[in-house]
């Protein structure tokens, strides 16, 4: 797996305080919002549609680390507009299901797995042995089963993608 913290290097200048304070540090950026969970005590962290984008498009660039891949799938419901994406901006074909791989013959080398987010790693478990797997957000856990290869950053709580959050009128 790619270490999330290489990438605090090449965040910039006016960006730091923001991912620091998804990594849980303390911040005066009001970016990301934390709340507490009130059942598991563990902080929530809403994403903006505008951070939600960049962290789309760092994935983008680095997504090439993992090789050459041909097709990329993305792991229903977070994954989803991750793999509509990159599909767009790399030049790949959206896979919308396994099946369509051994329909088609194709490699599972050739094939990118993304999820929004990872916390214990339990969705990420049919595709570990022979594809790539790339995540933006790593979320903290006790239990991690499986690791994607690839995660743009590791957050301090459970993130809560825009499209979960209420529109206020």
């Amino acid at each position: 797996m790619s270490m999330p913290d290489d990438f605090e290097s090449r965040i910039p200048e006016g960006m730091v305080e923001k991912y620091r304070s998804m990594r849980g540090v303390t911040s005066d950026i009001e970016s990301a919002v934390h709340h507490q969970d009130v059942e598991g005590g563990s902080n929530r962290i809403d994403i903006s549609w505008k951070d939600y984008i960049e962290d789309l498009e760092e994935l983008a660039l680095r997504v090439g680390q993992l090789g050459s891949f041909s097709s990329i799938y993305g792991i229903p419901p977070h994954g989803i507009f991750p793999a509509l994406y990159l599909s767009y901006q790399l030049g790949r074909r959206l896979v919308m299901g396994a099946e369509v791989i051994i329909e088609t013959n194709e490699s599972p080398e050739s094939l990118l797995v993304v999820d929004g987010s990872c916390s214990n790693g339990a969705s990420l478990i049919p595709y570990r042995v022979s594809v790539k797997t790339a995540v933006i957000y790593l979320e903290p856990s006790q239990r991690r089963i499986c690791t994607p290869e690839l995660a743009v950053l590791e957050v301090a709580g459970q993130v809560r993608f825009p499209y979960e959050q209420k529109v206020h009128k």
